[in-house]
């Protein structure tokens, strides 16, 4: 199990044990956020999507909280403000799940204790007065993702070819990188570079981001493949 986190690291371990919408998009990570639930006896942990794919959201530590603005400056007020006010009552970074901004108000889920803690003594963000409360978790939107649409043909759909193409490096440099186990695909480490992709495929490169291969567009006149591939950052 110890490799297990090793692998995921401890982002994913955290959005397990206080989770907001993780989603598991094939079988291969629902199995592996079962493996780490199990291992922290969290329950509830998976459920299945109308659309196939697998959420991780409600344990029993959840304890989701939806943080109000109630006067001051409410554009000034980022991510990093919600974050440090939080850390200047005392805690640490790994007591908290996500926090989603929007709508004057901010959405956070942590453990009861400090839930419980942020409902009292939590009352100003920067200049800000603010007040907490308990909220159901399903008030809260998932993360919101940005990524980039990027068109490219390409020879082959080998995996080498594809990741040269969405992280705008030599068919040579992806090569090196997956001898250097820097590349997975679907959250599994690439074997080899000739290794085919599909559409709907994920590609992630240690440092550089996730890859989705959105569209697979068919052959071009010259024989090449167009791609649609998106790349989240």
């Amino acid at each position: 199990m110890k490799q297990i986190f090793r692998k995921i690291g401890l982002g994913l371990a955290i959005l397990l044990a206080m989770p907001l919408a993780s989603y598991a998009k094939n079988r291969y990570q629902s199995d592996l956020l079962a493996q780490i639930a199990e291992s922290l006896q969290i329950k509830n942990v998976l459920d299945t999507m109308s659309n196939g794919s697998y959420i991780a959201q409600r344990t029993y530590k959840s304890h989701p909280l939806s943080i109000i603005v109630e006067d001051g400056e409410v554009e000034h007020i980022g991510h990093s403000d919600v974050l440090g006010a939080i850390m200047s009552l005392g805690f640490e970074r790994n007591r908290l799940g996500d926090i989603i901004m929007g709508n004057a108000r901010a959405g956070v889920v942590t453990d009861k204790k400090l839930a419980d803690y942020l409902l009292t003594n939590l009352t100003q963000i920067g200049h800000s007065g603010v007040k907490c409360q308990l909220a159901d978790l399903s008030t809260i939107p998932p993360k919101e993702e940005k990524y980039k649409e990027l068109r490219a043909t390409v020879a082959s759909l080998r995996v080498d070819s594809i990741a040269a193409a969405g992280y705008g490096v030599s068919r040579s440099r992806a090569a090196a990188d997956i001898a250097a186990d820097k590349l997975k695909l679907n959250w599994q480490p690439v074997k080899n570079s000739s290794q085919n992709v599909k559409e709907g495929d994920t590609l992630s490169l240690r440092g550089r981001g996730r890859l989705e291969v959105a569209e697979v567009r068919g052959q071009t006149k010259k024989g090449r493949i167009g791609v649609l591939l998106k790349r989240y950052y």
